[in-house]
């Protein structure tokens, strides 16, 4: 009722901050209310994070049969009891969140079980290294959760590099090109000089020759990290990974459903925005003026 106010005891009109369907999406993402029952839903997540992390790092090492299948039901009851309470996000959307995390992390607590935390690591380690030596591979290596958590300084730096190098070449191609056959120049276009090309062409290959050698450090710096961490740091590591994986599906179903939301009065507006008495009265406005012409042009 915050978007909406009461016309008369039948009919709700919205109210007067909304003057456009534009300004539907941004009331509701800021408002007071929807704002509070979503953050009732971050700390009651964030209070069920921590009331089992011990149970996930207890897996570490346990090969009974039963290990994880106990984890994986305690996971998956509680935080449906947890999150469906609030009656925010359907009963259904729930289960799907907990179940995806758990169908996305079913490995690493395998690896867990058998290699323990810094077993998990270096399973991730390795599977990185694999994806770098792979020329084939269309995922990008530095892009796995390990390497924000670890490096991620060392990734910023690769990172603007690229930009960088993306942005000079850029440059170039656009100060070289010459217009195809039938095309013309822009006449506002500056003509750049060859000296300026030039020392683009030298600060790009200046650019290229530290990028490579930077990402020939990578491995080495990846396997120092991984090599450095004691079994409390990969476990700490474990958990806040985990929690991210968690907390970007959780993100995802929060946004969709505040979509829903959004969807919702839009579709209100187009349908209600103008009522059929004003839609009836424009229309025997535009007849009577198509009336007028004609009598004028004398058809009637």
């Amino acid at each position: 009722m915050d978007l909406l106010t009461p016309r008369d005891k039948r009919y709700l009109d919205f109210a007067a901050t909304i003057t456009t369907k534009a300004d539907i999406k941004p009331a509701i993402a800021t408002n007071a209310g929807l704002m509070a029952r979503e953050a009732e839903i971050w700390d009651n997540f964030n209070g069920w994070w921590t009331a089992h992390t011990d149970a996930i790092i207890a897996l570490a090492g346990d090969e009974s049969a039963t290990a994880l299948i106990t984890l994986r039901d305690e996971l998956l009851s509680s935080f449906s009891t947890t999150l469906e309470s609030l009656a925010m996000l359907d009963p259904f959307t729930v289960r799907g969140i907990i179940a995806q995390f758990w169908n996305q992390s079913r490995f690493d607590f395998l690896t867990l079980m058998a290699r323990g935390t810094k077993g998990v690591a270096d399973a991730w380690r390795t599977s990185i290294v694999t994806a770098l030596e792979d020329k084939g591979n269309k995922e990008n290596p530095l892009d796995h959760k390990l390497v924000g958590f670890l490096m991620g300084p060392f990734v910023t730096q690769i990172s603007e590099m690229e930009a960088e190098k993306a942005e000079l070449d850029a440059k170039i191609k656009a100060a070289t090109a010459t217009p195809e056959e039938g095309e013309e120049e822009e006449e506002d276009a500056e003509a750049v000089d060859e000296k300026q090309i030039k020392a683009w062409k030298k600060e790009l290959a200046e650019v290229k020759k530290t990028l490579k050698a930077k990402k020939e450090q990578f491995t080495a710096e990846l396997n120092k990290g991984v090599d450095g961490l004691t079994e409390e740091g990969a476990a700490e590591l474990l958990l806040k990974i985990l929690h991210d994986d968690m907390q970007k599906i959780l993100t995802r179903y929060i946004a969709a459903q505040r979509g829903q939301i959004v969807a919702a009065f839009e579709n209100w507006w187009d349908k209600y925005r103008v009522t059929l008495t004003e839609i009836e009265g424009a229309r025997a406005q535009a007849t009577d003026k198509l009336a007028g012409f004609l009598k004028g042009l004398g058809y009637v």
